[in-house]
């Protein structure tokens, strides 16, 4: 099969069990799953792609523009730590300083039971860096 043939199969795997879990989603014009989650006083937008052999689920946190003037040694020091103590949390910085978190999930291993716990990681790093990052640091949400 294809490589194209398979990101088409897998992805429309993913929309599957989406619907299964009845979370709404949309396609984008790149042929991306998006998924806006409502958490707290936000939506923040999942992306769900696939590059070559696996799966990449993504969603930006906050904004590097919202940092200004924040401790930015503390906060990355603090999620540094909570990616490393806290299953399934992952926090990282995009190219352009942004604070996201993802997850990915090998084609091979893809099946319900592993997108279902890789996805629900998502929200769980958002509500993390909600509830202890923002009001250590005094960070503004937008």
């Amino acid at each position: 099969m294809s490589l194209k043939k398979n990101q088409d199969k897998n992805m429309k795997k993913v929309q599957n069990y989406l619907n299964k879990l009845k979370i709404p989603f949309k396609l984008d014009e790149m042929g991306r799953v998006q998924i806006g989650w409502k958490i707290q006083d936000g939506v923040y937008i999942t992306s769900i792609s696939i590059f070559e052999n696996f799966l990449s689920i993504y969603a930006t946190i906050m904004l590097r523009e919202e940092l200004k003037g924040a401790d930015l040694k503390g906060i990355y020091e603090l999620l540094l730590r909570a990616s490393h103590d806290i299953p399934e949390v992952v926090f990282e910085l995009d190219k352009d300083g942004n604070i996201a978190t993802s997850q990915e999930i090998p084609l091979d291993a893809l099946n319900f039971k592993v997108f279902k716990s890789e996805l629900n990681a998502i929200p769980g790093a958002i509500v993390c860096f909600l509830d202890n990052i923002v009001p250590e640091f005094g960070l503004k949400v937008k």
